[in-house]
Protein backbone atom coordinates (compact mmCIF):
# COMPACT_ATOMS: atom_id res chain seq x y z
CA UNK A 1 0.00 0.00 0.00
CA UNK A 2 1.64 3.07 -1.00
CA UNK A 3 1.15 6.90 0.42
CA UNK A 4 -1.35 7.68 -1.80
CA UNK A 5 -3.33 4.72 0.11
CA UNK A 6 -2.78 6.07 3.24
CA UNK A 7 -4.49 9.27 2.42
CA UNK A 8 -7.13 7.75 1.22
CA UNK A 9 -8.15 5.74 4.67
CA UNK A 10 -7.43 9.08 6.52
CA UNK A 11 -10.15 10.99 4.45
CA UNK A 12 -12.24 8.24 4.72
CA UNK A 13 -11.76 8.12 8.34
CA UNK A 14 -12.94 12.14 8.68
CA UNK A 15 -15.71 11.46 6.33
CA UNK A 16 -17.33 9.02 8.67
CA UNK A 17 -16.35 11.37 11.35
CA UNK A 18 -18.20 14.09 9.43
CA UNK A 19 -21.16 12.38 8.63
CA UNK A 20 -22.13 10.79 12.41
CA UNK A 21 -21.59 14.33 13.64
CA UNK A 22 -24.65 15.77 11.28
CA UNK A 23 -27.66 16.15 13.75
CA UNK A 24 -30.38 14.43 13.71
CA UNK A 25 -33.13 17.38 13.55
CA UNK A 26 -32.17 18.76 10.28
CA UNK A 27 -35.03 18.90 8.04
CA UNK A 28 -33.37 19.13 4.42
CA UNK A 29 -33.31 15.64 2.51
CA UNK A 30 -31.61 14.99 -0.81
CA UNK A 31 -31.74 12.02 -3.62
CA UNK A 32 -29.36 11.35 -6.22
CA UNK A 33 -28.79 10.00 -9.73
CA UNK A 34 -27.39 7.85 -10.75
CA UNK A 35 -29.69 5.91 -7.84
CA UNK A 36 -27.85 4.57 -4.56
CA UNK A 37 -26.51 0.99 -5.76
CA UNK A 38 -27.01 1.52 -9.41
CA UNK A 39 -24.58 -0.79 -11.36
CA UNK A 40 -23.04 -0.63 -15.59
CA UNK A 41 -23.34 3.47 -15.30
CA UNK A 42 -21.94 5.46 -17.67
CA UNK A 43 -18.95 7.33 -17.17
CA UNK A 44 -19.70 10.43 -18.84
CA UNK A 45 -23.06 10.28 -16.48
CA UNK A 46 -23.39 13.28 -14.21
CA UNK A 47 -23.97 13.39 -10.55
CA UNK A 48 -27.19 15.25 -9.88
CA UNK A 49 -28.00 15.98 -6.21
CA UNK A 50 -32.00 17.16 -5.64
CA UNK A 51 -32.43 18.87 -2.81
CA UNK A 52 -36.10 19.14 -1.14
CA UNK A 53 -35.38 22.85 -0.22
CA UNK A 54 -33.33 25.69 -1.42
CA UNK A 55 -29.73 25.14 -0.25
CA UNK A 56 -27.19 27.52 0.26
CA UNK A 57 -24.52 27.02 -2.36
CA UNK A 58 -21.85 28.43 -0.65
CA UNK A 59 -21.52 26.06 2.05
CA UNK A 60 -22.46 22.43 -0.31
CA UNK A 61 -19.66 20.65 -0.93
CA UNK A 62 -19.52 16.60 -2.62
CA UNK A 63 -16.25 14.65 -2.20
CA UNK A 64 -16.21 11.53 -4.65
CA UNK A 65 -13.89 8.19 -3.65
CA UNK A 66 -13.11 5.22 -6.07
CA UNK A 67 -13.11 2.51 -3.77
CA UNK A 68 -11.99 -0.10 -6.47
CA UNK A 69 -8.81 2.02 -6.65
CA UNK A 70 -8.51 3.66 -3.30
CA UNK A 71 -7.99 6.91 -4.49
CA UNK A 72 -9.84 10.51 -4.08
CA UNK A 73 -10.83 12.65 -6.80
CA UNK A 74 -12.08 16.00 -6.86
CA UNK A 75 -15.10 17.15 -8.93
CA UNK A 76 -15.12 19.95 -10.73
CA UNK A 77 -17.42 23.22 -10.73
CA UNK A 78 -21.00 22.49 -10.36
CA UNK A 79 -23.94 24.17 -11.46
CA UNK A 80 -26.98 24.92 -9.83
CA UNK A 81 -30.74 25.16 -10.31
CA UNK A 82 -32.34 28.10 -10.27
CA UNK A 83 -33.53 28.02 -6.91
CA UNK A 84 -30.75 26.82 -5.90
CA UNK A 85 -32.91 22.68 -5.53
CA UNK A 86 -30.69 20.96 -8.00
CA UNK A 87 -26.78 20.51 -8.04
CA UNK A 88 -25.21 18.93 -11.57
CA UNK A 89 -21.73 17.72 -11.72
CA UNK A 90 -20.17 16.75 -15.15
CA UNK A 91 -16.57 15.25 -14.90
CA UNK A 92 -14.46 16.68 -17.69
CA UNK A 93 -12.66 13.24 -18.15
CA UNK A 94 -16.11 11.26 -17.25
CA UNK A 95 -15.93 8.77 -13.99
CA UNK A 96 -13.15 5.85 -13.76
CA UNK A 97 -14.34 2.59 -16.12
CA UNK A 98 -15.19 -0.19 -13.52
CA UNK A 99 -15.29 1.05 -10.27
CA UNK A 100 -17.07 1.73 -7.21
CA UNK A 101 -17.32 5.24 -6.66
CA UNK A 102 -18.63 6.83 -3.49
CA UNK A 103 -20.05 10.26 -2.90
CA UNK A 104 -20.53 11.98 0.20
CA UNK A 105 -22.31 15.50 0.49
CA UNK A 106 -22.13 18.16 2.98
CA UNK A 107 -23.81 21.28 3.14
CA UNK A 108 -26.85 23.17 4.76
CA UNK A 109 -29.95 24.75 3.41
CA UNK A 110 -30.72 28.28 2.93
CA UNK A 111 -32.08 28.72 6.54
CA UNK A 112 -28.27 27.21 8.00
CA UNK A 113 -29.94 23.60 8.53
CA UNK A 114 -27.84 20.76 8.04
CA UNK A 115 -28.64 18.04 5.57
CA UNK A 116 -30.20 14.86 6.74
CA UNK A 117 -31.38 11.66 4.24
CA UNK A 118 -29.26 10.20 1.90
CA UNK A 119 -25.76 12.45 2.66
CA UNK A 120 -23.49 9.65 0.91
CA UNK A 121 -24.01 6.95 -1.68
CA UNK A 122 -22.18 4.41 -4.00
CA UNK A 123 -23.02 3.71 -7.65
CA UNK A 124 -20.78 1.06 -10.31
CA UNK A 125 -19.74 2.47 -13.59
CA UNK A 126 -19.61 0.15 -16.72
CA UNK A 127 -17.03 -0.66 -19.14
CA UNK A 128 -13.87 1.54 -19.21
CA UNK A 129 -10.46 1.97 -18.31
CA UNK A 130 -11.14 1.63 -14.56
CA UNK A 131 -8.93 -1.56 -12.99
CA UNK A 132 -10.99 -4.25 -10.96
CA UNK A 133 -11.45 -3.91 -7.11
CA UNK A 134 -14.13 -3.74 -4.96
CA UNK A 135 -16.11 -7.23 -5.75
CA UNK A 136 -14.49 -8.04 -9.12
CA UNK A 137 -11.36 -9.36 -7.48
CA UNK A 138 -10.44 -12.86 -9.30
CA UNK A 139 -7.51 -13.52 -6.54
CA UNK A 140 -6.28 -12.29 -3.04
CA UNK A 141 -3.13 -10.31 -3.03
CA UNK A 142 -0.89 -10.21 -0.56
CA UNK A 143 2.11 -7.87 -0.18
CA UNK A 144 4.79 -7.10 1.91
CA UNK A 145 6.84 -3.78 1.19
CA UNK A 146 9.74 -1.58 3.35
CA UNK A 147 10.01 1.75 1.77
CA UNK A 148 12.27 4.90 2.40
CA UNK A 149 11.32 8.44 1.78
CA UNK A 150 13.19 11.43 0.80
CA UNK A 151 12.78 14.49 0.18
CA UNK A 152 14.54 17.10 -2.67
CA UNK A 153 13.53 20.86 -2.32
CA UNK A 154 16.14 22.03 -4.89
CA UNK A 155 18.98 20.97 -7.60
CA UNK A 156 20.64 19.43 -4.71
CA UNK A 157 20.62 15.56 -3.85
CA UNK A 158 17.50 14.61 -1.81
CA UNK A 159 17.64 13.99 2.17
CA UNK A 160 15.48 11.43 4.45
CA UNK A 161 12.06 12.85 4.88
CA UNK A 162 11.93 14.53 8.11
CA UNK A 163 8.64 12.75 8.78
CA UNK A 164 8.31 9.26 7.60
CA UNK A 165 11.52 8.30 6.82
CA UNK A 166 10.79 4.88 7.11
CA UNK A 167 8.09 2.94 6.88
CA UNK A 168 6.80 -1.10 6.50
CA UNK A 169 3.20 -2.27 4.88
CA UNK A 170 1.90 -5.50 4.71
CA UNK A 171 -1.70 -6.06 2.88
CA UNK A 172 -4.43 -8.25 1.81
CA UNK A 173 -6.62 -7.97 -0.77
CA UNK A 174 -9.51 -10.88 -0.52
CA UNK A 175 -10.55 -12.39 -3.81
CA UNK A 176 -14.59 -10.98 -4.26
CA UNK A 177 -15.89 -14.47 -3.18
CA UNK A 178 -14.13 -14.57 0.07
CA UNK A 179 -15.16 -12.68 3.40
CA UNK A 180 -12.66 -12.94 6.95
CA UNK A 181 -12.75 -12.99 10.52
CA UNK A 182 -9.54 -11.47 11.28
CA UNK A 183 -5.87 -11.17 9.18
CA UNK A 184 -2.17 -11.52 11.23
CA UNK A 185 1.13 -11.05 9.92
CA UNK A 186 3.73 -12.92 11.64
CA UNK A 187 7.04 -10.98 10.88
CA UNK A 188 10.62 -12.98 10.87
CA UNK A 189 11.15 -12.15 14.50
CA UNK A 190 8.53 -14.19 15.53
CA UNK A 191 6.52 -10.93 16.37
CA UNK A 192 2.69 -11.29 15.30
CA UNK A 193 0.52 -7.44 14.17
CA UNK A 194 -3.21 -7.65 13.28
CA UNK A 195 -4.36 -6.14 10.53
CA UNK A 196 -6.79 -3.48 10.25
CA UNK A 197 -9.57 -3.33 7.59
CA UNK A 198 -10.54 -0.86 5.59
CA UNK A 199 -13.72 0.21 6.14
CA UNK A 200 -14.66 2.02 2.73
CA UNK A 201 -12.61 -0.84 1.21
CA UNK A 202 -13.55 -3.80 3.23
CA UNK A 203 -12.02 -6.86 0.95
CA UNK A 204 -8.80 -4.54 1.84
CA UNK A 205 -6.63 -5.40 5.28
CA UNK A 206 -3.21 -3.15 6.15
CA UNK A 207 -0.46 -3.06 8.57
CA UNK A 208 1.44 0.51 8.34
CA UNK A 209 4.63 1.24 10.46
CA UNK A 210 6.26 3.95 10.37
CA UNK A 211 9.70 4.49 11.48
CA UNK A 212 12.23 7.03 12.15
CA UNK A 213 15.62 4.72 13.13
CA UNK A 214 17.54 2.91 10.40
CA UNK A 215 18.67 1.14 12.99
CA UNK A 216 15.08 0.41 14.52
CA UNK A 217 13.29 -0.40 11.25
CA UNK A 218 15.94 -2.97 10.18
CA UNK A 219 15.43 -4.74 13.27
CA UNK A 220 11.53 -4.68 13.71
CA UNK A 221 11.06 -5.53 9.88
CA UNK A 222 14.16 -8.07 8.74
CA UNK A 223 14.38 -9.68 5.63
CA UNK A 224 12.84 -12.78 5.89
CA UNK A 225 9.85 -14.43 5.27
CA UNK A 226 6.39 -12.87 6.49
CA UNK A 227 3.39 -14.94 6.70
CA UNK A 228 0.00 -13.80 6.31
CA UNK A 229 -2.67 -15.96 8.35
CA UNK A 230 -6.49 -15.87 7.09
CA UNK A 231 -9.16 -16.86 9.93
CA UNK A 232 -12.79 -17.31 8.29
CA UNK A 233 -15.65 -18.87 8.81
CA UNK A 234 -15.32 -21.25 5.70
CA UNK A 235 -11.59 -21.90 5.63
CA UNK A 236 -8.39 -20.47 7.23
CA UNK A 237 -5.25 -19.68 5.08
CA UNK A 238 -1.46 -19.50 6.04
CA UNK A 239 0.66 -17.60 2.89
CA UNK A 240 4.23 -16.37 3.61
CA UNK A 241 5.93 -13.40 1.38
CA UNK A 242 9.46 -13.93 1.47
CA UNK A 243 11.81 -10.54 0.97
CA UNK A 244 15.13 -11.80 0.36
CA UNK A 245 18.42 -11.38 1.69
CA UNK A 246 20.03 -10.25 -1.04
CA UNK A 247 17.18 -7.66 -1.93
CA UNK A 248 19.12 -4.00 -1.58
CA UNK A 249 17.33 -0.90 -0.43
CA UNK A 250 17.25 1.10 -3.99
CA UNK A 251 19.31 4.30 -4.03
CA UNK A 252 17.37 7.55 -3.85
CA UNK A 253 15.96 9.29 -6.80
CA UNK A 254 17.24 12.60 -7.73
CA UNK A 255 15.34 14.80 -9.88
CA UNK A 256 17.85 16.27 -12.55
CA UNK A 257 15.19 18.97 -13.76
CA UNK A 258 14.23 20.19 -10.47
CA UNK A 259 14.65 23.86 -11.50
CA UNK A 260 12.50 23.27 -14.24
CA UNK A 261 9.67 21.36 -12.57
CA UNK A 262 8.79 24.61 -10.62
CA UNK A 263 8.11 26.64 -13.58
CA UNK A 264 6.44 23.85 -16.04
CA UNK A 265 3.85 25.22 -18.57
CA UNK A 266 1.06 22.95 -17.98
CA UNK A 267 -0.33 23.29 -21.64
CA UNK A 268 2.75 21.66 -22.88
CA UNK A 269 3.89 18.42 -22.31
CA UNK A 270 6.90 18.39 -20.01
CA UNK A 271 9.75 15.44 -19.64
CA UNK A 272 10.79 15.09 -16.18
CA UNK A 273 14.17 13.21 -15.32
CA UNK A 274 16.16 11.42 -12.80
CA UNK A 275 19.42 10.09 -12.18
CA UNK A 276 20.04 6.49 -13.28
CA UNK A 277 18.13 4.20 -10.71
CA UNK A 278 21.55 2.18 -9.78
CA UNK A 279 21.71 -1.62 -10.82
CA UNK A 280 17.84 -1.48 -12.04
CA UNK A 281 17.09 -3.52 -14.69
CA UNK A 282 14.09 -4.43 -16.82
CA UNK A 283 12.89 -6.30 -14.04
CA UNK A 284 12.22 -3.67 -11.96
CA UNK A 285 10.06 -0.32 -11.70
CA UNK A 286 10.07 3.28 -11.59
CA UNK A 287 6.69 5.23 -10.66
CA UNK A 288 5.98 8.97 -10.80
CA UNK A 289 3.05 10.19 -9.18
CA UNK A 290 2.32 14.47 -9.46
CA UNK A 291 -0.19 15.06 -6.89
CA UNK A 292 -1.45 17.93 -4.93
CA UNK A 293 -2.68 18.07 -1.14
CA UNK A 294 -6.16 15.80 -1.77
CA UNK A 295 -5.42 13.31 -4.42
CA UNK A 296 -3.23 11.97 -7.42
CA UNK A 297 -3.72 14.13 -10.44
CA UNK A 298 -1.47 12.17 -12.84
CA UNK A 299 1.02 8.89 -12.63
CA UNK A 300 2.72 6.78 -14.96
CA UNK A 301 1.10 3.55 -15.28
CA UNK A 302 1.31 1.22 -12.23
CA UNK A 303 4.25 -1.17 -12.00
CA UNK A 304 2.65 -4.86 -13.58
CA UNK A 305 0.85 -2.34 -16.33
CA UNK A 306 1.10 -2.24 -19.53
CA UNK A 307 3.51 0.84 -20.44
CA UNK A 308 4.85 0.63 -16.52
CA UNK A 309 8.19 2.09 -16.46
CA UNK A 310 11.19 -0.38 -15.81
CA UNK A 311 14.29 0.09 -13.94
CA UNK A 312 16.19 1.50 -16.87
CA UNK A 313 13.93 4.34 -16.91
CA UNK A 314 15.53 7.91 -16.33
CA UNK A 315 12.38 10.04 -17.52
CA UNK A 316 8.93 10.21 -18.15
CA UNK A 317 6.62 12.76 -20.23
CA UNK A 318 3.63 14.16 -18.24
CA UNK A 319 1.22 14.41 -21.70
CA UNK A 320 0.16 18.22 -21.95
CA UNK A 321 -2.86 19.65 -19.98
CA UNK A 322 -2.68 16.84 -17.50
CA UNK A 323 -1.87 19.13 -14.68
CA UNK A 324 -3.58 23.20 -14.14
CA UNK A 325 -2.38 26.51 -15.07
CA UNK A 326 -0.63 28.58 -11.37
CA UNK A 327 -0.69 25.31 -9.34
CA UNK A 328 1.63 23.75 -6.61
CA UNK A 329 1.49 20.21 -6.52
CA UNK A 330 3.13 19.45 -3.61
CA UNK A 331 3.13 15.34 -3.13
CA UNK A 332 4.58 14.31 -5.98
CA UNK A 333 7.28 11.82 -6.32
CA UNK A 334 9.56 9.00 -8.02
CA UNK A 335 9.98 5.17 -6.97
CA UNK A 336 12.83 3.30 -7.50
CA UNK A 337 11.20 -0.58 -6.76
CA UNK A 338 13.22 -4.19 -6.45
CA UNK A 339 10.22 -6.14 -6.53
CA UNK A 340 9.62 -9.93 -6.99
CA UNK A 341 5.94 -10.81 -7.74
CA UNK A 342 4.97 -14.93 -7.57
CA UNK A 343 1.09 -15.85 -8.71
CA UNK A 344 -0.54 -19.76 -8.75
CA UNK A 345 -4.55 -20.15 -9.27
CA UNK A 346 -5.45 -19.37 -5.89
CA UNK A 347 -3.15 -16.15 -4.96
CA UNK A 348 -0.69 -13.38 -5.78
CA UNK A 349 2.22 -12.36 -3.47
CA UNK A 350 4.83 -9.16 -3.68
CA UNK A 351 7.32 -8.34 -2.06
CA UNK A 352 9.30 -5.33 -2.84
CA UNK A 353 11.91 -2.76 -1.50
CA UNK A 354 11.34 0.85 -2.83
CA UNK A 355 12.92 4.12 -2.26
CA UNK A 356 11.10 7.33 -3.33
CA UNK A 357 11.99 11.17 -3.31
CA UNK A 358 8.94 13.49 -2.52
CA UNK A 359 9.24 17.33 -4.14
CA UNK A 360 7.19 19.95 -5.98
CA UNK A 361 6.07 20.59 -9.29
CA UNK A 362 4.47 23.85 -10.19
CA UNK A 363 3.04 24.95 -13.20
CA UNK A 364 2.68 28.89 -14.12
CA UNK A 365 0.54 30.91 -16.19
CA UNK A 366 -0.02 30.20 -20.15
CA UNK A 367 -0.92 33.55 -20.72
CA UNK A 368 1.15 35.79 -23.17
CA UNK A 369 3.82 33.23 -22.79
CA UNK A 370 6.92 35.47 -24.47
CA UNK A 371 8.63 34.33 -27.78
CA UNK A 372 12.17 32.63 -27.66
CA UNK A 373 15.20 35.06 -28.62
CA UNK A 374 18.06 33.30 -29.73
CA UNK A 375 21.67 34.78 -29.18
CA UNK A 376 25.13 34.49 -28.56
CA UNK A 377 25.77 32.14 -31.79
CA UNK A 378 29.14 29.85 -30.46
CA UNK A 379 31.37 27.98 -33.16
CA UNK A 380 33.13 25.98 -30.86
CA UNK A 381 34.98 22.88 -32.14
CA UNK A 382 33.63 21.61 -35.07
CA UNK A 383 30.08 22.38 -33.61
CA UNK A 384 27.67 25.08 -33.83
CA UNK A 385 25.37 26.40 -30.91
CA UNK A 386 23.24 29.40 -29.75
CA UNK A 387 21.69 30.62 -26.60
CA UNK A 388 17.70 30.97 -26.57
CA UNK A 389 16.26 32.95 -23.72
CA UNK A 390 12.93 31.86 -22.87
CA UNK A 391 11.03 31.22 -19.20
CA UNK A 392 12.06 28.71 -17.24
CA UNK A 393 10.25 25.01 -18.11
CA UNK A 394 9.09 26.29 -21.34
CA UNK A 395 9.18 23.38 -24.21
CA UNK A 396 11.02 24.61 -27.13
CA UNK A 397 11.58 22.87 -30.30
CA UNK A 398 14.02 23.48 -32.29
CA UNK A 399 13.96 23.70 -35.89
CA UNK A 400 16.42 23.92 -39.28
CA UNK A 401 17.09 23.95 -42.58
CA UNK A 402 19.53 24.32 -45.65
CA UNK A 403 17.02 25.40 -47.84
CA UNK A 404 15.25 28.93 -46.81
CA UNK A 405 12.88 28.55 -49.89
CA UNK A 406 11.44 25.80 -47.93
CA UNK A 407 7.96 26.94 -46.18
CA UNK A 408 8.76 26.98 -42.39
CA UNK A 409 6.23 24.22 -41.58
CA UNK A 410 8.43 21.63 -43.95
CA UNK A 411 11.64 22.68 -41.45
CA UNK A 412 12.63 19.37 -40.48
CA UNK A 413 12.65 19.38 -36.02
CA UNK A 414 16.57 19.27 -34.84
CA UNK A 415 15.31 18.87 -30.99
CA UNK A 416 12.93 19.45 -28.46
CA UNK A 417 13.92 19.92 -24.92
CA UNK A 418 12.44 21.79 -21.51
CA UNK A 419 14.37 25.01 -20.30
CA UNK A 420 15.84 24.35 -17.35
CA UNK A 421 16.23 27.77 -16.82
CA UNK A 422 15.85 31.63 -18.52
CA UNK A 423 18.74 30.73 -20.65
CA UNK A 424 19.44 27.65 -22.43
CA UNK A 425 22.21 26.56 -24.96
CA UNK A 426 21.39 24.44 -27.97
CA UNK A 427 23.70 22.65 -29.71
CA UNK A 428 24.04 21.50 -33.19
CA UNK A 429 24.50 17.47 -32.56
CA UNK A 430 24.81 16.85 -35.94
CA UNK A 431 28.52 16.69 -38.14
CA UNK A 432 29.45 19.93 -39.57
CA UNK A 433 28.93 20.71 -43.36
CA UNK A 434 29.76 23.02 -45.79
CA UNK A 435 26.47 24.27 -46.07
CA UNK A 436 24.73 27.41 -44.90
CA UNK A 437 21.87 26.48 -41.70
CA UNK A 438 19.55 28.11 -40.53
CA UNK A 439 17.33 27.81 -37.18
CA UNK A 440 14.21 28.69 -35.51
CA UNK A 441 13.16 28.08 -31.91
CA UNK A 442 9.21 28.44 -30.98
CA UNK A 443 7.70 27.57 -27.77
CA UNK A 444 6.08 24.48 -27.89
CA UNK A 445 6.25 21.33 -29.81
Amino acid sequence: MDRKSVLAIWLGCLIAVLLLAVPAQASTTVSSSPAIGATGVATSTPLIFTFSSSMNPLYVSVLCSNLTAGTIFLLPTGVWSSGDTVLTYTPSSGFPGDSLIAWYVFGVDASFQPLAGATSGTFTTGTGTGSTGSGTNAVTTFAVSKVNWWDQSSTASPVPDASIPYYFAGTTTLASNRTATSITLTMPTAAVSNLTQNFVHPESYYLISPVTSSNAFEAAFPQGTYTFYVSATASNQTVPVLLPTGMTQPNPPHITNYVAAQSLNATQAFTLGWDAFVGGTSTDYVYVVIGNDVTNVWNSPDPGAAGALNGTATSVTIPANSLQANSNYTNSFVGFYHAIVNSNAAYVTTAFRATATWFNVRTVSTVGAAPPVLTNAVWSSGSFGFDVVTTAGQTLTVVSTTNCALPLAQWPTLLTTNSPGARVHITDPRPATGWATAYRVRNGT
